[in-house]
């Protein structure tokens, strides 16, 4: 387990300003809920973030320990629903610490953290996880408890390079994190920068896979046909974009004549929109597009 970093002036300085502030004008708390998708498969949500585990006589396998608080009231969840059944193997979905946060509030009961390969590099440079995968891997490998194997494959290159996905067979579920997450616009609009053409390949695989199901890190469940609407999404923007270009367009004329009304009601149409236009556009200005 990796030490968390010591305190230092501005850690202190925050925590006088967090003092300073009323309590009613604070942040508040997050929400929190576990839903069963279907069988002994569940996600958890702690506010904009969902976790994914299975039930087992054995225990638990859970993708996703989000937090340390998130994972501190999963872990009281857990007792109490099914009790005699704490987690027993966590699955990091990449290394990002908004997802694979967490960890040591279960330790306790953990005996398996498995992720890609590429995961600890991350990791290192992540202070937002403490807690190292004791099994790497790359390809494919296969997680079993209490008679239940689920399935880990590397997705490959677009979100970070740690990315796997997490098949369940039984339900054909799949869940995979960050790279799509519903009826949403890219995350602030194609930040990274973005390798929008490695995405469209990436997304082009998970969509050939074996599912019914699909969930997210982001999002209630969803399905293939979201998933592809996704990816259409990706593509038309790329074409109008570098239309747009050979118009010899302003990034302004874009945002103007660039709508996409077919997303309109999709999870921030209205502010993600011009980012995705404005970060498209600096996409294909990189890679030198005609």
């Amino acid at each position: 387990m990796r030490l968390p970093h010591p305190p230092d002036v501005c850690t202190f300085a925050v925590a006088a300003l967090l003092l300073a502030v009323p309590a009613n004008a604070q942040t508040a708390p997050p929400s929190r809920e576990i839903f069963q998708v279907t069988g002994n498969v569940y996600q958890f949500r702690n506010s904009g973030h969902y976790g994914t585990f299975v039930v087992t006589p054995a225990g638990v396998i859970l993708v996703d320990p989000i937090a340390t608080n998130a994972a501190t009231w999963l872990k009281g969840e857990l007792a109490t629903r099914f009790p005699g059944r704490p987690v027993k193997i966590i699955v990091y979905s990449h290394h990002d610490g908004d997802h694979s946060g967490g960890a040591e509030a279960l330790a306790d009961t953990t005996t398996e953290i498995v992720a890609h390969e590429n995961a600890p590099r991350g990791i290192i440079a992540d202070p937002r996880v403490s807690v190292m995968p004791t099994r790497t891997f790359n390809g494919r490998t296969t997680v079993t408890l209490g008679g239940r194997t689920i399935e880990l494959i590397e997705l490959g290159p677009g979100h970070t390079d740690s990315l796997i996905g997490v098949r369940f067979p039984e339900e054909r579920i799949l869940f995979v994190v960050d790279i799509f997450s519903g009826r949403r616009l890219p995350f602030q609009g194609l930040t990274g920068p973005p390798e929008v053409d490695t995405i469209i390949g990436t997304l082009r695989r998970i969509e050939s896979m074996d599912f019914q199901i699909l969930l997210t890190g982001h999002s209630r469940p969803s399905n293939l046909a979201d998933l592809v609407a996704y990816r259409t999404f990706l593509e038309n923007l790329r074409a109008q974009v570098l239309q747009a270009r050979r118009d010899g367009k302003s990034v302004a004329e874009m945002k103007n004549t660039i709508t996409m009304p077919a997303y309109r009601d999709w999870v921030n149409y209205e502010p993600w929109l011009p980012p995705s236009i404005e970060n498209m556009n600096l996409y294909l200005e990189r890679i030198g597009a005609k």
